[in-house]
């Protein structure tokens, strides 16, 4: 478990609206700026841990990280930004800003929302759509497999939805959500939203397919349908020609 003793905070830089707490030390047992929202927590006094837990100075080790950034979240704010510098620790974190729908809606029921559905929420507000390679990068270090994480929360959220058009598969408000998020331009989709998410999780999920495996997918009667469903589909590459053609995505999760 990493001990991540927080000393006072620098003054805000009065600029940029951003406050920076520097702890001395660096990184400690494999934890990274990259991976310590899912790392394993470390010790790097087991003895001084286990007297924090004892006198319950300390509710739970190892869980200050993903809450501080729940808490983050849940006001509309970016999950804070760790770094190693010279030989310190420093996470960043917006020092104001609360987007209000968003705020609602976690304190009517805080235990509802995990980090993904808070991404999504925080991707969504006033913008109504995100891709999902958007919300991935956003949510990368800190879920497993973003795409079925997307999908599961899309399941339990009513306020947004997964569509696709031929640039891609995004989450969108749902319209009766729109005022509530404060969203002024809907993402428009076409009859074929559905077959794009199809299509697209398909080549997430098997790396590349065939005219005929995207055919037998959607359940059209011929393939001419499928290459010209393909062709106009930008998210989509193909390489080969024929009964080699094979179709992948162009950037992946």
């Amino acid at each position: 478990m990493l001990l991540f003793m927080m000393h006072s905070p620098d003054p805000p830089d009065l600029g940029t609206n951003k406050m920076s707490i520097t702890n001395p030390g660096s990184f400690y047992g494999g934890v990274s700026a990259e991976n310590i929202g899912m790392h394993q927590p470390r010790h790097r006094n087991k003895s001084l841990a286990k007297l924090m837990m004892n006198f319950q100075l300390v509710d739970r080790a190892g869980m200050g990280v993903r809450r501080m950034g729940l808490g983050s979240l849940m006001y509309g704010r970016q999950f804070p930004v760790f770094r190693e510098v010279f030989d310190t620790v420093e996470v960043t974190m917006p020092a104001e800003s609360i987007l209000p729908g968003i705020f609602v809606l976690t304190q009517m029921n805080p235990d509802k929302y995990g980090i993904i559905d808070l991404i999504i929420l925080n991707s969504l507000y006033r913008n109504g759509s995100a891709s999902v390679i958007e919300i991935s990068k956003r949510a990368k270090g800190l879920v497993d497999d973003t795409w079925n994480a997307i999908q599961e929360s899309v399941e339990r959220n009513e306020q947004f939805e997964l569509c696709g058009t031929k640039e891609g598969v995004f989450v969108r408000v749902t319209n009766q959500w729109n005022s509530f998020l404060d969203v002024k331009k809907t993402l428009r989709i076409s009859l074929t939203s559905e077959k794009h998410v199809k299509v697209y999780g398909y080549l997430l999920e098997f790396g590349e397919a065939t005219n005929e495996d995207i055919t037998n997918l959607l359940g059209h009667k011929n393939a001419a349908h499928t290459s010209k469903f393909l062709r106009d589909a930008t998210y989509a590459k193909r390489t080969g020609n024929g009964t080699k053609a094979r179709w992948s995505l162009i950037e992946s999760l």
